[in-house]
């Protein structure tokens, strides 16, 4: 199935019930697929015979339909809309206040404060003859009402999340409290899902797509991938921008950089990818936070001693317009891994970086076994009990779909990379990836 909202996991719902195994393709991918063949006919049978074209050629990008986060997803989704429930009623509550008590300063009075003298205000509105006073109560009912259940509604969020396997790993990123770690949870499940760090990043945060009618036919646009990630984290990027925040340094560079003033959503953008980059290793290495950044260090202090062979190549070779570009390049890598030493400076030298396999990294305390632990019933991304915290769920996919296929047909994967020994083989290099795209450009 492709992933077309609602009505699609209402069948997607249906047939798990009925015994089928449903899976699902992401919207973006199918849309990115059926461009890249060229098609430009558009409608049922076409749409179902690229469908299927797209589950054989890509089962890396088809997932097993997952009940609990399609729910966590619309809990995340119903959560943001609850906060602007309350930033609107809070809001109006407050113009009627300045005008029924204009001697007080309710409307002064920062959010948390406010709402936790919503019990004095409401004696006193019940108690002042005022032709808004009616008006007044009615607003204040109103944010009671969405308070009692933005309550509700955040425990079982911090459920689900507490419960993931992934949440002590997260939970040791500073700034990232369970809601911030349900909505990464909620939108990348499971981390063996994406083949590299440039795919989590792009689903996470923005991909490209072609403009397709118009004046501005085949111009390739900017879409707002996740705008629930961008709009969670927004506040933590704000919040770096303090003293003690471990993520100063980067701020303090992207400042440098970017500069200031109009150019903040750049910044956060950038920002919001250096940060998602140490959670993919971490998560893909079994890493803390500390452990994650140090690596950081590490593979700039790798690509540092590159560029300084390259550049010194260039300049005895006598090519200036090379070892120019080099010369900048280096410095940027340099100014970038001052910046990377100050945070692991600030969140704690991590001398010793564990030497293990993924196998054992599960013996550090940073991860959870098991599912939902009786939240919601256990589905095929969550594992048992019993199951090990590292099993490549993306191979039991593939392998599912080879068993659901016909004898006589054949399944085109591309041969998974190994991780090697874990840590070490990342530490040591062996996990290159390809050059990152400048994704804020």
């Amino acid at each position: 199935m492709e992933q077309t909202g609602a009505y699609g996991l209402r069948w997607g719902q249906v047939l798990e019930d009925l015994g089928a195994k449903v899976y699902i393709a992401d919207g973006k991918d199918f849309k990115n697929f059926k461009l890249y063949q060229a098609v430009k006919k558009k409608d049922d049978y076409t749409d179902a015979y690229y469908l299927r074209l797209f589950f054989f050629e890509r089962p890396k990008r088809v997932w097993r339909f997952n009940e609990e986060l399609a729910h966590l997803r619309a809990l995340i989704r119903q959560h943001m809309r609850n906060e602007k429930d309350i930033t609107k009623h809070a809001n109006r509550l407050s113009q009627y206040l300045a005008v029924i008590f204009p001697t007080k300063n309710y409307c002064d009075l920062d959010r948390k404060k406010f709402l936790k003298v919503l019990d004095e205000i409401e004696q006193e509105l019940k108690q002042t003859p005022h032709a808004l006073s009616g008006l007044a109560l009615m607003e204040l009912n109103k944010l009671k009402l969405v308070l009692d259940w933005h309550s509700k509604l955040e425990a079982e969020i911090t459920s689900i999340a507490r419960n993931h396997k992934d949440y002590e790993i997260l939970k040791s990123f500073h700034g990232l409290n369970d809601i911030l770690i349900a909505t990464l949870i909620a939108y990348y499940w499971d981390i063996e899902r994406f083949k590299d760090v440039d795919s989590f990043i792009g689903y996470m945060v923005m991909g490209a797509n072609p403009e397709v009618s118009g004046t501005s036919l085949n111009r390739m646009k900017t879409d707002k991938a996740r705008s629930e990630v961008k709009g969670k984290f927004f506040m933590l990027f704000l919040q770096s921008h303090k003293d003690n925040s471990p993520y100063k340094p980067l701020i303090d560079l992207l400042r440098s950089r970017l500069g200031g003033g109009n150019n903040q959503k750049k910044r956060y953008i950038k920002f919001l990818t250096d940060l998602l980059e140490l959670v993919y290793y971490a998560l893909k290495y079994r890493l803390s936070f500390s452990q994650a950044v140090a690596w950081k260090v590490k593979e700039l202090e790798r690509e540092k001693a590159r560029l300084r062979s390259q550049l010194e190549r260039a300049r005895e070779q006598g090519n200036q317009e090379k070892a120019s570009l080099l010369g900048w390049e280096y410095e940027n890598i340099t100014l970038n891994k001052q910046a990377w030493d100050l945070v692991l400076s600030k969140v704690g030298r991590c001398e010793d970086i564990p030497d293990k396999s993924p196998e054992g990294a599960k013996s550090d305390g940073l991860a959870l076994d098991g599912g939902l632990a009786g939240h919601l019933p256990y589905s095929s991304t969550c594992l048992e009990p019993s199951q090990s915290l590292e099993q490549n769920q993306s191979q039991e996919l593939s392998k599912e779909i080879s068993q659901s296929l016909e004898p006589s047909q054949t399944l085109s994967q591309e041969p998974s990379q190994e991780i090697g020994q874990g840590l070490e083989y990342a530490l040591a290099g062996g996990g290159k990836r390809k050059k990152r795209r400048r994704l804020e450009s």
